[in-house]
């Protein structure tokens, strides 16, 4: 309970720090996506934790699956938001250049926010429409690893209630 209370304080202070004071460069942003992001990754991890222990019934695990699936695209949208603001040239494509385009205008930090969360979903289900392309070394990590991480999880969950129901 205390680590999740840091994390939400910290990335909530963050937020408001930002949107109060506005910072000097979009670096310094970077530190709101990631804190947002370990905060998002803990919940769920710890609903994962739920799902694969199995103390209750499959409806409810299913929703708690559903619900980490969903966190996770989420967590690694903030990631996404992260590498942009540290390097903008970390991803190619029209939805970045039209991003790139609107630099100067000030709500170009949370207009990161929707078209990473889209990326990230894209990648995280491994459907890959080719619009978004990581070019830089460490944006391309994370996006193999979302995909990797999204395959993973797919067949964890396949095989923790095909398991169950074979049981009983």
């Amino acid at each position: 309970r205390i680590t999740v209370l840091t994390l939400g304080g910290l990335s909530t202070l963050a937020l408001i720090i930002t949107i109060v004071r506005p910072l000097g460069s979009t670096e310094q942003y970077a530190l709101v996506p990631a804190l947002l992001a370990l905060f998002v990754a803990y919940v769920g991890w710890t609903m994962l934790g739920f799902v694969v222990r199995g103390n209750a019934d499959t409806r409810t695990r299913l929703s708690a699956a559903l619900c980490v699936y969903l966190l996770a695209g989420l967590a690694w949208s903030m990631i996404y938001v992260m590498v942009f603001l540290i390097d903008p040239t970390s991803f190619t494509g029209a939805p970045i250049q039209e991003l790139v385009a609107n630099r100067a205008d000030p709500a170009y930090t949370s207009d990161a926010f929707p078209v990473f969360t889209y990326f990230s979903y894209v990648t995280l289900t491994t459907l890959g429409y080719g619009d978004f392309i990581p070019v830089k070394p460490l944006a391309r990590f994370f996006a193999a690893s979302e995909a990797l991480i999204g395959a993973f999880s797919m067949s964890l969950f396949i095989v923790v209630f095909v398991r169950k129901r074979m049981r009983g």
